[in-house]
């Protein structure tokens, strides 16, 4: 059946606003990877500054990937809105241990997203220099989650607290990921599923 020029709006609009979602995100986790980089005590000590700042400079590539990504698809993001915006700042925390283990949480909600969105039934709706870059990114989360779990443990966070911080962290992004529903929906995702997954416990 053709799809009508209504679907082909939406659709169109869902891809530019799980666009803008992905890219807030990767901007806001440079950033707060680059200050806990700049502010890591010495008890951490060089090797856990190094590894920060190393995944800033991969939110950086990610979210040229993403640009360039929309680009060759003629996509062009639609930014969120401001509280959306709001939840990435309120994530920071002057404890580096609470908000380097929040930051691991949003790491872990993002592979969540990414693993959904890359299904086989969904990535057929993605242009395809969008899907290319989506599969590097979630390589990439995923190391991130467990180098920044394991430094917020090496400063002292207790795994109870950094499982908490996590818990706390996922229903918030789930909550956030409310304001998305229609705009997955279109792209074949069951919201209900993917909040469900996102808010579960990380392992």
């Amino acid at each position: 059946m053709p799809r009508t020029e209504a679907t082909a709006v939406d659709h169109e609009e869902a891809v530019a606003r799980l666009l803008g979602l992905l890219r807030t995100g990767e901007q806001s986790a440079q950033v707060a990877f680059g200050r806990m980089a700049r502010r890591v005590s010495p008890v951490a000590g060089a090797h856990a500054q190094h590894a920060l700042a190393g995944i800033a400079v991969d939110e950086a590539r990610h979210d040229r990937l993403l640009a360039a990504g929309a680009a060759a698809a003629s996509v062009v993001a639609i930014r969120p809105e401001a509280s959306v915006r709001r939840f990435f700042v309120g994530l920071q925390s002057r404890e580096f241990g609470i908000h380097l283990a929040r930051i691991a949480a949003l790491d872990g909600c993002v592979c969540q997203v990414l693993s959904v969105v890359l299904s086989a039934r969904v990535r057929a709706r993605l242009p395809l220099p969008l899907v290319a870059a989506l599969v590097t990114i979630r390589g990439d989360e995923g190391r991130h989650v467990r180098v920044a779990r394991d430094l917020a443990r090496a400063i002292g966070i207790t795994p109870a607290t950094v499982d908490e911080v996590d818990l706390a962290t996922r229903h918030a992004f789930a909550s956030v990921l409310a304001s998305f529903d229609t705009s997955l929906s279109a792209l074949g995702i069951n919201v209900d599923a993917l909040r469900r997954r996102v808010q579960r416990r990380a392992e």
